[in-house]
C-alpha cells in the first residue's frame, strides 16, 4: 500500500463531505416562497401607515378670523371690511367652519365664494354655524341687522387645511413600497401553490 492509498484511507473519514448543491437551492427556494408574502404584507403596510400617519400629523386647524362688532338698524358690514374676508390656502384641501353669535335683533347673514349655495340670506336670531367643505379660493361674508334693535354680533372662522406637499414623501413610500410587495405576494402564493403541486406529484408517484 502507498503512502497516497494510506492516506486516502485513513483520512477522508476526517474530511468534511462536499455540500449537496441542489439540496440547499432546493431548500432556499422553499424558504423564498414562504417569506415573500410576509415581506410583501410588510411593505404593503409600510406604505399604507406612512400614508396615514403623514394625514393625521399634517392635517391642522387655524381660527383665521376672530372679530366682532355692533350694528345699528338697517346697518350693513362686509364684505372686505372687518374680518368679513379670507382666503384660503394654497395647493392645500381646506374646509372652512364658522359660528356666528348673535345678541338684540336678527341679522341677514350671506356667505359668498365657492360651494356656499346654501349660505344666502340666513337669518340668525342667536347662533348660527356652518361648514364648508370643499372650500377653495376667495370668500366674503356680509351682515345686515334687519331688526329694529342693535345687534351685537361675534364671527369665528377657521380652516382645516392639508398641505399636499405634506404627503410627498409618504406617496413617494407608498408608490415604490406597494408594486413591489404586490408583485413579492402574487410570486410567493404562485411558489407555494407549485410547491403544493411537486408533493402531491411525488407522492403519487411513490404510490
Amino acid at each position: 500500500m502507498t503512502l497516497k492509498e494510506y492516506l486516502e484511507k485513513h483520512i477522508r473519514g476526517w474530511l468534511p463531505e462536499e455540500p449537496n448543491l441542489n439540496g440547499i437551492k432546493r431548500t432556499l427556494g422553499q424558504r423564498n416562497f414562504v417569506n415573500k408574502p410576509v415581506l410583501g404584507l410588510v411593505l404593503l403596510s409600510l406604505g399604507v401607515t406612512s400614508l396615514l400617519f403623514s394625514l393625521l400629523i399634517a392635517t391642522r386647524t387655524d381660527t383665521v378670523v376672530d372679530t366682532s362688532f355692533v350694528l345699528e338698524p338697517n346697518e350693513k358690514v362686509g364684505p372686505y371690511e372687518n374680518g368679513t374676508y379670507y382666503h384660503t390656502h394654497v395647493i392645500s384641501k381646506s374646509t372652512l367652519m364658522s359660528e356666528v353669535l348673535v345678541e338684540g335683533g336678527r341679522v341677514n347673514f350671506t356667505a359668498n365664494g365657492y360651494n356656499t349655495q346654501h349660505l344666502k340670506n340666513i337669518v340668525i336670531n342667536q347662533n348660527y354655524s356652518l361648514v364648508i367643505e370643499p372650500a377653495d379660493d376667495q370668500y366674503t361674508f356680509t351682515f345686515e341687522n334687519t331688526g329694529a334693535n342693535q345687534s351685537s354680533i361675534g364671527f369665528t372662522l377657521k380652516e382645516r387645511w392639508l398641505p399636499f406637499l405634506a404627503l410627498l414623501p409618504a406617496s413617494i413610500i407608498l408608490l415604490i413600497s406597494a408594486p413591489i410587495g404586490t408583485v413579492l405576494i402574487i410570486r410567493g402564493l404562485r411558489g407555494n401553490e407549485q410547491k403544493r403541486g411537486d408533493s402531491s406529484s411525488g407522492a403519487v408517484a411513490g404510490i
